[in-house]
């Protein structure tokens, strides 16, 4: 988790969090498909098990019925979106701007993270932003802090599941 939180600018972290924590999809697009399961594999590990469908690569988009982790090619025509951020989506595009080998292995040090979607504040997402930039700081991992965020977080999906199909008192 490391490596990945340096290279994506605070904004677009906010922009995909957001997309990612409530439930819409979350597309990444680039022709290197090490960079996009890299990323894609950096997100899922933000949510419970139970709450990602991941597509790791595709040459077409894939509905967000379907996943709410895509990676696709560049070339792949994504729904029509107007000229104001979506609401129902994020998409992330990844420029690579040095071919040369990763540095220690990490895919996204020569790429440059571009997210376009509508953003509002969540408590998970400050949450987890704060994890990601102590831990980009060499403070502490933050492993067992999102741990214990997804533990949370199933708890209390689980939990307001629960209610919502108790029967109706009237």
């Amino acid at each position: 988790m490391d490596e990945s939180s340096k290279t994506v600018p605070l904004r677009c972290m906010r922009i995909i969090l957001f997309h990612l924590l409530t439930g819409n999809q979350v597309v990444v697009r680039s022709s290197n498909r090490s960079a996009v399961a890299s990323l894609i594999d950096f997100l899922a590990e933000l949510l419970p098990a139970e709450c990602r469908d991941v597509i790791h690569y595709s040459d077409t988009y894939r509905e967000a019925y379907e996943c709410n982790l895509l990676g696709v090619s560049p070339r792949a025509r994504l729904p029509l979106v107007l000229a104001s951020p979506p609401e129902h989506m994020a998409i992330v595009n990844l420029f690579e701007f040095d071919t040369a080998e990763p540095v220690d292995g990490d895919v996204l040090a020569n790429v440059r993270v571009h997210a376009w979607g509508s953003w509002k504040n969540t408590t998970l997402g400050t949450e987890i932003e704060k994890v990601i930039y102590w831990s980009g700081r060499g403070e502490w991992t933050g492993v067992d802090r999102i741990e214990q965020l997804r533990a949370t977080w199933l708890a209390h999906a689980t939990h307001f599941l629960h209610f919502s199909r108790l029967p109706d008192a009237h």
